[in-house]
């Protein structure tokens, strides 16, 4: 079996609200129609949609690696206080790389990581 590309559904309380903390975090539009919104690239991209329920999204986590984490970190610190609900962990090493923990204005639980030198 080849994979050639694995998209997630995340879901949106305030699908505006989500929409604007995402652009605000740098991601891009690829894609929006009525219910659902696509961020990210061709290669690497999710969906937002229009739909909320609550343990869904109190139990969604999303890991995601980056080149530079150090910037995303700063993006995200100045991001958070506009977003009710929103969280940010402070940048900590796990086995699998740098990472920080942050949650959007939904719940959803991002892990954004960058990979250690090998």
């Amino acid at each position: 079996m080849k994979i050639n590309l694995i998209r997630s559904f995340i879901p949106g309380k305030d699908v505006n609200v989500s929409k604007q903390f995402y652009l605000d975090l740098g991601f891009k539009v690829i894609w929006e129609g009525e219910d659902l919104v696509e961020f990210g690239t061709e290669e690497q991209n999710f969906f937002l949609q229009k739909y909320y329920q609550e343990d869904w999204a109190n139990n969604t986590m999303i890991q995601m690696f980056v080149e530079d984490l150090d910037s995303l970190y700063n993006i995200a610190e100045n991001v958070i206080p506009n977003y009710k609900g929103t969280k940010i962990k402070s940048i900590f090493t796990a086995h699998y790389g740098r990472t920080f923990h942050l949650i959007d204005p939904s719940g959803v639980l991002w892990h954004m990581c960058e990979r250690l030198e090998k």
